[in-house]
């Protein structure tokens, strides 16, 4: 959630590209061009790290690997590109399944996508 990748979400969105994002909550700072640009984001308020890292494009290819989404971390990282339908729907089911379960605000899911209610 650098600088760098929200201006790309927003570059990408005003090409007409549907963009939606989903983070940890601590990362909303990163995040105020996609909040001024309109995308819609939600976030993992849960006390554990949302440590998915994936990218589904145009339900035709999704990324994930290692890499974080911030500016010059300096890691050795990996990414993998996969054109496979099965994988592809695959990481879309799971981002649908995350965008429902991040959509209160009311309570907080544990790792194992239990309500916890605070």
């Amino acid at each position: 959630s650098s600088g760098i990748n929200a201006e790309y979400g927003v570059e990408i969105k005003e090409r007409g590209v549907r963009v939606r994002c989903i983070c940890n909550a601590e990362d909303i700072d990163g995040l105020q061009p996609i909040r001024s640009a309109g995308i819609p984001f939600r976030f993992d308020r849960s006390d554990y790290l949302m440590h998915n890292k994936f990218v589904v494009i145009d339900s035709r290819a999704v990324t994930t690997g290692s890499y974080n989404f911030s500016q010059g971390n300096g890691n050795r990282e990996n990414v993998i590109i996969s054109y496979t339908r099965n994988v592809i729907e695959a990481y879309k089911a799971e981002f649908e399944e995350m965008w429902e379960l991040y959509s209160g605000n009311d309570f907080r899911y544990n790792c194992f996508k239990e309500k916890v209610y605070r």
